[in-house]
């Protein structure tokens, strides 16, 4: 489903600043995998997201989606196949824009066969779309069917990563990378949004990768769990070994095989 193969790549090449940001990565998943992504600050874990989603140009290495290789593919044309969600609650929804407003834009993404702006802003959605609308985000429990025309820039950032979260996976997406999607949020705005995601998930069988500062959320979602440290995979865990393991075995672990440390927040989660 995903083959991430040998995958390099350098910042700041030549200078004194060069940097390896990811050192040879490959990483397979099957579909239906919820892979969760744990290590240090600078360990390679969101370049690697950003490098599969086009942010980045890897400069080693080649990544097939579905069959398809698309290391050379534009961003815009990956995001048809590529949801995302990243730590700043801000992101990835227009705060002018209405809650239907940013649902229809994300429903209607992708769609060779309409232009998004001229369908959508001159003529609107229809009654039928509206219903589809309200009943999908009727499945975070929020409320938020009920305030389908106020702007996004009103709500609290726990509802609108939740909002964020439904927008990339109303038409269900072949991968959703989660970027630390629950950091910014309280922790109890946090566990809300992490069941939420889990449910949204496991029904649509949405193959996944998600990157947490948290050792007990990787340990507690997803069917594998991956550790990095400084641009490489150090170990990795399948669904059976992970639920033996404890947040401090670990940090143990991670101590005794990798030269970075673990950083104060992941510690303190």
């Amino acid at each position: 489903m995903l083959d991430v193969e040998n995958l390099s790549i350098t910042f700041h090449a030549g200078t004194v600043n060069e940097k390896k940001a990811l050192d040879n990565v490959s990483l397979h998943l099957d579909d239906g995998d919820f892979i969760t992504i744990i290590g240090s600050n600078g360990a390679g874990k969101s370049t690697l997201l950003n490098c599969i989603s086009g942010t980045y140009e890897n400069d080693e290495g080649y990544i097939v989606l579905d069959g398809k290789e698309i290391q050379f593919m534009k961003e815009h044309k990956r995001a048809k196949m590529i949801g995302r969600l990243f730590q700043d609650p801000l992101k990835g929804s227009a705060p002018d824009m209405t809650i239907e407003e940013n649902l229809g834009l994300a429903y209607r993404r992708g769609n060779s066969k309409n232009n998004l702006y001229e369908r959508f802003l001159k003529i609107g959605l229809t009654k039928d779309e509206k219903e589809f609308m309200k009943e999908k985000i009727s499945q975070l429990d929020l409320g938020l069917e009920e305030r389908l025309s106020t702007k996004v820039g009103l709500l609290s950032g726990g509802q609108r990563q939740a909002l964020t979260l439904m927008m990339s996976t109303i038409n269900t997406p072949t991968l959703l990378l989660l970027d630390e999607h629950t950091a910014a949020l309280d922790p109890k705005t946090a566990k809300k949004v992490m069941e939420i995601t889990d449910h949204i998930v496991q029904d649509n069988k949405i193959t996944t990768i998600m990157i947490t500062h948290n050792i007990q959320q990787a340990l507690a979602y997803g069917n594998r769990m991956v550790v990095m440290s400084e641009g490489k995979i150090l170990m990795e865990f399948n669904k059976e070994e992970k639920e033996k393991l404890s947040v401090e075995e670990v940090m143990k672990i991670y101590h005794n095989k990798s030269t970075q440390d673990l950083s104060d927040k992941m510690i303190l989660d």
